[in-house]
């Protein structure tokens, strides 16, 4: 493929992803992933704040400790999923990759406590009218 080839083939990505750059080299495209894999951290993050706050001290620390362990298992199944190119120059982007679309995932998940129904006992987030 040509660079103006690739170039126009980069620009639907690039309008969805500022983030993102067209990478040709693996170092590139490993750095491409770093980056959107920090992008939905900080989401992630961002909607953790907003769910702790709804919470009392002993959901909190609940919350904390539920988000450590998924962490932990995110991370593990990521590690576990690329290990076939474990030695080669591609093994963090996948896992970066994965990582990214885990926690894109998960974030979809926790979105959802944040619009629980009244009443809702299955919910452990208060709906407090946001």
């Amino acid at each position: 493929m040509n660079t103006r080839a690739l170039s126009l083939a980069c620009l639907p990505l690039l309008a969805a992803t500022p983030l993102l750059i067209c990478a040709q080299t693996q170092s590139e495209m490993t750095a491409s992933s770093d980056n959107a894999l920090f992008a939905t951290e900080a989401t992630l993050t961002k909607l953790e704040d907003r769910i702790s706050q709804r919470l009392d001290k002993e959901a909190q620390a609940q919350f904390t400790a539920d988000q450590a362990a998924w962490r932990h298992y995110r991370d593990a199944h990521c590690n576990f999923l690329s290990s076939g190119s474990e030695r080669g120059s591609v093994y963090p982007m996948l896992v970066m990759d994965c990582r990214n679309d885990l926690t894109k995932l998960r974030i979809k998940d926790l979105k959802k406590l944040l619009n629980c129904k009244d009443g809702d006992l299955s919910c452990p987030v208060p709906n407090h009218g946001t």
